[in-house]
C-alpha cells in the first residue's frame, strides 16, 4: 500500500469548521422551505425522489420519517423510476426531490409531476449561470448556495435533519425532544471532535490504493458518498452490498451502534473469504448517522480541494 497524504496535511481543521458553518447556515435556510412544504400538506403519503448524490438527503428523509412517523406512507425512488412507474398511477401526492446536479431524468420527472398534478419541492445545487440557469428557471427549484455536488448534497441532508427534527420534535417521547435539541445545537460545534475521533480510520482509508466500502441499508447512501470522497483523494474506492462482497482484499464496514450483532456477523463471514475488515461505527442516533458519516467524508473530499 502507498501512503497518500494524511487528512491534515496542508489543511487546517478549523478551516473545515468554517466551511461546515457556512453549509449549515445554508441548510437552516433550506429547512424552513422544507418545513413549509411539508406542513402545508395534509397527505399521509409522500414520495421522496432523487438523482445522483441526491440519494443522501433522500435517504436521510426516508429513514428519519419511517422512524418518527408510523402513519406516513413513504416511497423512496430514483427520478426515472418515479416518473415511469409511479406518478401516472397515483392520485396527487406530495413529492420532495433532491438533485445536487440536476439530470435530464430529474427534470423530466418534475415535468411529469406538474402535468399529473403532484405538488413538489425540488432542491438542487446552485446553477453556474448562463444556459443552465435559463433551463432551470421554469421549474420552481430551491437552490443550495453551493455549486459543488458533494457540498450541495450535504447541505440538503442537514436541511432534512433540521426540518424533520422540528416537525417530529414531539414524537416518540424523549427521542423526538432529544433530536430537536441536537438540531438546535447543530453539527458544527462537534465536527472537530468527530474528525479527531475518526482520524485513525480516515488515515487507514487514505493509505489504500484501492478499497471496498460496504454497509447495511441504513448507511448505504452515506457510504456511497464516502466512496466518491475517497475517489477524489486518489483511492480506487467502490461500494459493494455485503451480500455481494468477495475476498481477498481490504474492506471498510460502516455501521451504527445498534448494528453491533449485524457487524459481528459480517466480520465473521468476511474473515472466511480473506477479507481484512476495518469497522467504522457511528455511535449516534441512527437518524443522525448518515449525516455524521457524510460530514467525515466531506472533510476528506475538502482536503483534496485544498492541496
Amino acid at each position: 500500500m502507498q501512503l497518500l497524504q494524511e487528512p491534515g496535511d496542508g489543511f487546517d481543521v478549523k478551516k473545515y469548521v468554517s466551511k461546515l458553518t457556512s453549509l449549515e447556515e445554508d441548510a437552516r435556510r433550506l429547512s424552513r422551505s422544507l418545513v413549509g412544504f411539508l406542513s402545508s400538506s395534509q397527505s399521509t403519503r409522500l414520495i421522496v425522489a432523487y438523482s445522483g448524490h441526491g440519494y443522501l438527503p433522500a435517504s436521510c428523509m426516508f429513514w428519519h420519517t419511517v422512524t418518527m412517523d408510523e402513519e406516513k406512507s413513504i416511497l423512496l425512488l430514483d427520478a426515472s423510476s418515479t416518473a415511469l412507474y409511479i406518478l401516472a398511477y397515483r392520485d396527487p401526492t406530495p413529492i420532495v426531490a433532491y438533485a445536487p446536479a440536476p439530470s435530464a431524468s430529474f427534470l423530466n420527472m418534475l415535468q411529469v409531476a406538474r402535468v399529473m398534478g403532484h405538488p413538489y419541492a425540488a432542491f438542487t445545487g446552485k446553477p453556474s449561470g448562463g444556459r443552465e440557469a435559463e433551463v432551470l428557471e421554469g421549474y420552481g427549484l430551491l437552490y443550495t448556495a453551493s455549486q459543488g455536488e458533494l457540498d450541495s448534497s450535504l447541505a440538503m441532508s442537514i436541511a432534512v435533519y433540521h426540518a424533520l427534527a422540528e416537525l417530529y420534535g414531539g414524537r416518540l417521547a424523549k427521542r423526538g425532544a432529544r433530536i430537536l435539541g441536537h438540531s438546535r445545537e447543530g453539527f458544527t460545534p462537534v465536527v472537530e471532535g468527530l474528525i479527531e475521533a475518526y482520524g485513525d480510520a480516515v488515515s487507514w482509508m487514505l493509505s489504500h490504493r484501492s478499497l471496498t466500502v460496504t454497509s447495511g441499508r441504513l448507511l448505504e447512501s452515506s457510504s456511497l458518498y464516502l466512496v466518491e470522497a475517497l475517489r477524489r483523494r486518489g483511492v480506487d474506492a467502490r461500494y459493494e452490498h455485503p451480500e455481494m462482497l468477495r475476498g481477498p482484499g481490504d474492506a471498510l464496514v460502516a455501521g451504527t451502534g445498534v448494528e453491533e450483532y449485524y457487524l459481528r456477523e459480517l466480520k465473521h463471514r468476511f474473515s472466511s473469504t480473506g477479507i481484512v475488515v476495518r469497522e467504522l461505527v457511528v455511535n449516534t442516533d441512527p437518524v443522525e448517522a448518515n449525516i455524521y458519516l457524510a460530514i467525515l467524508a466531506n472533510y476528506i473530499a475538502s482536503t483534496h480541494l485544498d492541496h
